[in-house]
Order: C-alpha cells, then sequence, then structure tokens
C-alpha cells in the first residue's frame, strides 16, 4: 500500500501533465488556424480568397491598416 503522500502527489503530477498536454494542443491548435487555415486554405464563401488576404482587402478600403 502507498502512503498517502505519494497518491497525492501522483494526482498533482498527472494533473499537472495534463494541462501541459491541453495548453499544448490549444497552442497548436491556434497555430493551424492562424498559419494554413486562415493565411494559406482558400474559402469557397470568400471567393476563394484566404481570410488572410479579405481581411487585408477589407482593412485597406476601410483604411484601417
Amino acid at each position: 500500500m502507498q502512503h498517502p503522500d505519494i497518491n497525492a502527489l501522483d494526482s498533482i503530477v498527472e494533473y499537472a501533465f495534463d494541462a501541459v498536454i491541453i495548453t499544448e494542443a490549444r497552442r497548436d491548435a491556434g497555430a493551424y488556424l492562424m498559419g494554413y487555415y486562415d493565411s494559406v486554405r482558400p474559402h469557397q464563401y470568400l471567393e476563394g480568397k484566404t481570410p488572410a488576404e479579405t481581411e487585408k482587402s477589407l482593412n485597406e478600403l476601410s483604411k484601417i491598416a
């Protein structure tokens, strides 16, 4: 039988590990969305432009650089 403090420590380590995994997953999802999805992948809804191209066009039209 393990000491109760070791069980608590195991739980803390497991929680911290899960938090790191979640943080990395969020970072990776953000990188995908801002990298490939927004700047590379054209969208049918945007008439074949990427979201980044569309945003740039709208900023130029409204003079918000």
